[in-house]
């Protein structure tokens, strides 16, 4: 019948479809690995040629006395002793979390997200706002990191109007040191007509956020020269990473404590008083004083006496 050719020929049809339908190829790898000479060539490119969208410079080529490994593990690792949430926490920001780094594409190495309390000392706002970090790390092997950095802030208004986004640069030199450059930009997403105060007000608050992390870096890592951090030559797992770092904390600071400065004497060739000596000095100079304003009233006393039996 004419309706069994009619599905005849649709079933013919379709047969054809599926017999030259072109069987798709493996995926090939994205992301394989470079040699020496190709990430040494391309952190070139990132280091040598600085990208012109970051249009402030925050800091450029501050050198910082420890290697590379150093620094990743002290500043930049999962648990780092000296990382971004002990930092941020030093400056005044609270309920700092950052998520630890998780895998990305053939651009970076990896990524997280560090969400925090800012304090804000704006009329009209409250006294802090929650923002965010989006962080996005990769290593040139042994010349270089770049690390990318988004901030947001919530909760203020026009905040939705820009984020700052700044960018990293810790350069291998050859003398076993490293040294660091930051840029940023503040980038509108929206029009408004504050653009000018509020990207004034950003730039001053960057600046300052910037110049306080590179004088805690270059202290930390002076530190670290006086309690030297052993490191295997071979590449360690980040967790290893994370537990050599927290050991050096402690060698650090009995560093620091047995180079602090002895109390000052409370007179020149004199040793300090004690506790009990000093508390007895207080009291005498307390019982002095009591005495000279008791003096003091009885003297008005005797004036006024004196006026009255001359009236």
């Amino acid at each position: 019948t004419a309706a069994n050719m009619d599905d005849l020929r649709l079933s013919l049809r379709t047969s054809r479809r599926m017999s030259i339908t072109p069987v798709k190829p493996p995926a090939e790898d994205t992301n394989p690995e470079l040699s020496a000479s190709d990430l040494e060539d391309a952190w070139r490119q990132v280091h040598d040629c600085p990208d012109k969208s970051y249009k402030e410079t925050a800091f450029a080529t501050q050198e910082v006395t420890c290697s590379l490994d150093h620094y990743e593990q002290l500043f930049l690792a999962d648990n780092a002793p000296h990382g971004y949430v002990q930092f941020m926490t030093g400056v005044g920001d609270t309920e700092v979390v950052a998520t630890p780094w998780s895998p990305m594409d053939e651009d970076y190495n990896k990524s997280r997200t560090v969400e925090y309390s800012h304090p804000i000392n704006a009329p009209l706002a409250p006294p802090k706002a929650r923002a965010r970090k989006e962080q996005r790390l990769r290593r040139f092997g042994n010349y270089g990191i770049s690390l990318e950095t988004d901030t947001y802030v919530d909760d203020v208004p026009m905040t939705d109007c820009f984020f700052v986004t700044d960018r990293i640069l810790i350069h291998a030199s050859k003398d076993g040191a490293v040294t660091i450059s930051a840029y940023f930009d503040i980038r509108f997403v929206k029009s408004t007509m504050f653009r000018s105060i509020i990207a004034n007000t950003t730039r001053s608050e960057f600046l300052k956020w910037f110049q306080s992390l590179v004088s805690m870096v270059r202290r930390e890592a002076s530190a670290l020269q006086a309690a030297p951090l052993l490191v295997s030559e071979d590449k360690e797992s980040e967790e290893d990473v994370s537990e050599v770092a927290k050991e050096t904390t402690p060698l650090i600071q009995r560093r620091r404590s047995s180079t602090a400065a002895p109390p000052l004497p409370t007179m020149v060739g004199a040793s300090p008083l004690s506790p009990n000596l000093t508390k007895i000095l207080i009291g005498l100079v307390s019982l002095v004083m009591l005495l000279q304003v008791q003096i003091v009233f009885k003297m008005n006393g005797m004036q006024q006496s004196m006026m009255a039996v001359q009236l």
